[in-house]
């Protein structure tokens, strides 16, 4: 658990360097335009029908997602597409003192992972929840390039907000749940444990609703492309992922090399704390073919990459499509650096 300077002193771009590799994605996509493909909506997670009189508060950051929602709703996305809009009802508590809560919240994209596990596939961009008035006010957010696939969550992601010296010695009251016979919340928190591709083990909330509901884009179904399971050779700086198009059409699109935790930490104790980017890449794949993607790693990269004797593990994302990104994924690879001989 961390001690978090007052929302006034910019905690969002701190919050903004963590998420850094779902915007510089977010970018990517919107720079080549997502394809169209629409074929129709959907919403799942909450109705909104019941008033936000439930207060939940934890001192680091934390994952809520819905696994049953009362009155026959779905929580999971029905099918692949784009999530165009969430809805939200409810608010952030202010302090006994009246100060202003770390209200920055995003939304996430977890898949999951057998065992009651789900994995963070990608966050939003930051937003921000109100601050007191009705209770029962609802808000909504549009993510900018977010897509899903059939079964994902979503969930609410906040950063505790721990600050005692303005009134929130056990974190920031998120007034966005209802007391719901029946509905189950599962709630995760863990310091600095929320980032894109970690995994989550829910703690179920028994007869609590997030007042959260998703409206969906559905899309035609299209290429992906993956990165799968390898060691890519580094040879003059530049790395060499294999990236795999599964599809009928040519796969299109970015992909985005980082560290974090331990694997990031060799250069320096800051870097523990957040997501680091390493290089990113661009591709042209044709369908059902696969074919090794140069990416010129960073200065930093190629710090980390002697730090680690030449072995560094990375989180490969990969946002892709036919005429641009729709589809994103995130697996682990090895990156070797390749010694040249004498």
């Amino acid at each position: 658990m961390r001690s978090q300077a007052p929302p006034r002193a910019g905690p969002a771009g701190r919050r903004g360097r963590r998420r850094a590799p779902a915007a510089a994605l977010a970018c990517a996509a919107a720079a080549l335009g997502a394809p169209a493909g629409a074929s129709g909506d959907a919403n799942f997670g909450s109705t909104l029908s019941a008033p936000a009189t439930v207060a939940i508060t934890q001192g680091a950051d934390s994952a809520f997602w819905p696994t049953k929602v009362t009155g026959g709703a779905s929580p999971v996305s029905p099918a692949a597409g784009q999530i165009v809009a969430i809805k939200v009802k409810g608010f952030a508590r202010r302090s006994r003192t009246g100060a202003t809560p770390l209200r920055e919240i995003h939304f996430q994209d977890l898949r999951p992972q057998g065992g009651g596990s789900v994995q963070v596939v990608s966050s939003s961009q930051p937003f921000n929840l109100p601050v007191g008035g009705s209770p029962n006010r609802i808000s909504t957010y549009r993510p900018t390039n977010m897509f899903i696939a059939a079964g994902d969550y979503i969930d609410f992601n906040d950063e505790g907000g721990f600050d005692p010296r303005h009134g929130f010695p056990a974190g920031v009251p998120f007034q966005v749940f209802a007391a719901v016979a029946g509905s189950v919340t599962q709630r995760y928190t863990k310091d600095n444990g929320t980032n894109n591709g970690d995994l989550l083990a829910g703690t179920p909330h028994a007869d609590t609703e997030l007042l959260m509901q998703v409206q969906l884009s559905v899309e035609t179904p299209g290429p992906a492309a993956v990165a799968p399971t390898q060691t890519a050779p580094v040879t003059r700086a530049i790395a060499h992922p294999l990236i795999a198009c599964e599809g009928d059409n040519t796969c299109i699109g970015h992909l985005l090399l980082t560290a974090h935790g331990a694997d990031a930490a060799a250069v320096g104790p800051g870097h523990a704390a957040r997501t680091v980017i390493l290089g990113r890449g661009s591709f042209t794949v044709g369908p059902h073919s696969h074919k090794k993607v140069p990416v010129r790693l960073n200065r930093l990269a190629r710090a980390l990459l002697r730090k680690h004797h030449g072995r560094l593990r990375t989180v490969i994302t990969v946002a892709s499509g036919t005429g641009g990104p729709a589809h994103s994924a995130n697996s682990t690879i090895r990156l070797a650096l390749k010694r040249r001989r004498r």
